[in-house]
């Protein structure tokens, strides 16, 4: 009987074994930091519309803005979101059918990988416009109110 000689062709050596191991570890890591980044912004999304929405029907600047903070933040515990991560702008003036715009971000905790920085912790940024209730003219209790562009259809 004849025996071949041996040879090491078709075997992995330790060197391969831990590298293919290290590219799936981070290579999870990734994937899962992109899905919280997804989720994240799902999040600030949601906290946004509400926000605006409650924000534009208020009566006064005042109601206004304490009722779209307690909305937000009802959203925000809703979907498990810590409220010291959040940060909330609103930009425009208050008044019926003005466009107001409303910034939310939320803070995203990185993850800490050799080698890798554009994981590090930052900050998720969704923003919305909407008009201030441009139906309000149905119901303002005094009739001398200036005309605005809802009022004239434009």
């Amino acid at each position: 009987m004849t025996t071949g000689h041996r040879t090491d062709r078709g075997q992995a050596g330790a060197e391969m074994w831990s590298l293919g191991i290290l590219v799936f570890v981070v290579g999870t890591l990734i994937c899962v930091w992109g899905a919280s980044f997804i989720a994240t912004r799902a999040d600030a999304d949601a906290i946004a519309s509400h926000y605006i929405r409650v924000y534009s029907e208020g009566r006064d600047i005042q109601t206004a803005r304490a009722e779209a903070i307690t909305a937000a933040q009802s959203v925000a515990s809703a979907r498990g979101v810590s409220w010291s991560r959040v940060t909330v702008s609103v930009s425009g003036a208050f008044g019926r059918c003005v466009p107001v715009d409303v910034a939310v971000s939320i803070r995203l905790n990185g993850l800490a990988l050799p080698g890798i920085s554009g994981l590090t912790a930052s900050d998720v940024k969704v923003s919305r416009r909407e008009f201030t209730d441009p139906y309000r003219a149905l119901y303002v209790d005094s009739p001398d109110q200036p005309a605005t562009l809802c009022d004239e259809g434009s």
